[in-house]
């Protein structure tokens, strides 16, 4: 059924379009939603279900909470007298509130003016020793040390060189365990010029992680995940107004460090934030040491996390990780120029969307996808 459900007691209409049920009960999706009851039939009960989700409409009831059950805004409901034929249809205009796809925190992020869109439940994450593309299971992880810092392609890794989507593109360094540090190596679709989201044809597109299909986050491919553009990041971190009026905030969560990314309709009651909007701030600003707190208040009402993942590099001496649990750096799908590509760093000093650095880098990847 749609958002307008109307229960029709008249049963001289016609019902064609609809799927009869018991004793003339019939439903169907014409006009919006519709439910016919045809009149003076004994022994019938007939329930409205509501959606699981928080319900908004002109005349809201109170909330309500039922053992077992879920906690939402009850929309005030026509009184139906026992017994009593109505001749006008009963009409419910239920505004459901969008849920998330799966692999998503249910939180909406403007990134332009007219956009927005869900964050994944944690960074992305390659699984070498079953060559498998996952969402961390929780927004703190990181892999760091974890094996990673070597280039055999079994290996279990967070921090990708740009573009290493695992789909041959063009470019020299494709596969996700690529370490070389050429950064010419690392060019979407052979050329210098193009962004993660540009290519032609079958190629469009598959220079980017989201194109994969992830185990945890739908397990399709080029369903919709993707790497935001620099400007949408810039969008996120400094340009969206919000109801409250708080985008970010630097925190600890679970002992690691990071910065909590608020959704659009982030209510400041909803959890007590130490000076959010500010790049400067301390990462002990806010110290979120209960985890039930945070999954159960802050990620329940949409919150994001960017850990301090660190950062991969490879020079004459071998590979190396760096920087993990003091700094965090995220791909952008935007490049540079000729040799670099843009990131967002989250520092003990800053917050920023206007980093650059060599392509052969690695960084931690943070995926999206659109709300419908």
């Amino acid at each position: 059924m749609n958002n307008t459900v109307t229960v029709d007691f008249d049963s001289s209409k016609a019902a064609n379009d609809a799927v009869s049920v018991n004793n003339g009960i019939t439903y169907g999706q014409a006009d919006g939603g519709l439910i016919k009851m045809p009149a003076g039939v004994d022994n019938v009960t007939w329930a409205i279900v509501l959606p699981q989700v928080a319900l908004e409409a002109g005349t809201a009831g109170s909330a309500y909470t039922a053992d077992n059950a879920c906690t939402g805004i009850r929309p005030a409901i026509h009184e139906i007298e026992r017994n009593k034929f109505y001749e006008d249809a009963i009409e419910l205009v239920l505004n459901a509130a969008p849920t998330a796809p799966a692999g998503a925190i249910n939180g909406l992020f403007s990134v332009s003016d007219t956009k927005q869109v869900y964050f994944s439940q944690g960074n992305l994450q390659y699984i070498g020793s079953v060559a498998t593309w996952k969402f961390a299971d929780n927004q703190w992880d990181c892999l760091g040390n974890n094996g990673q810092g070597s280039a055999s392609e079994t290996a279990d890794r967070d921090l990708f060189g740009w573009g290493t989507s695992g789909h041959e593109h063009g470019a020299t360094c494709w596969r996700p365990w690529s370490t070389s540090n050429d950064n010419s190596q690392y060019n979407p679709y052979n050329s210098t010029s193009t962004n993660l989201y540009d290519g032609d044809g079958d190629a469009k597109g598959k220079a980017d992680w989201g194109y994969n299909a992830i185990s945890n986050g739908g397990n399709t491919e080029n369903i919709g995940w993707h790497t935001l553009t620099q400007s949408e990041w810039e969008h996120v971190i400094n340009g969206r107004q919000t109801e409250s009026g708080i985008r970010y905030a630097k925190a600890t969560v679970n002992g690691v460090c990071g910065v909590i990314l608020l959704p659009d309709n982030w209510k400041a009651e909803t959890y007590t934030l130490n000076n959010y909007n500010t790049q400067g701030a301390g990462f002990s600003s806010n110290t979120i040491t209960n985890v039930d707190e945070w999954t159960n208040i802050l990620e329940a009402n949409g919150a994001v996390f960017l850990p301090t993942t660190g950062y991969r590099e490879k020079d004459n001496y071998g590979i190396y990780i760096d920087d993990v649990e003091t700094s965090g750096y995220y791909w952008t799908a935007s490049r540079e120029n000729d040799n670099d590509a843009r990131n967002v760093f989250v520092t003990s000093r800053y917050v920023k969307s206007t980093g650059s650095y060599g392509r052969h880098i690695g960084y931690s990847v943070r995926l999206v996808i659109p709300a419908e």
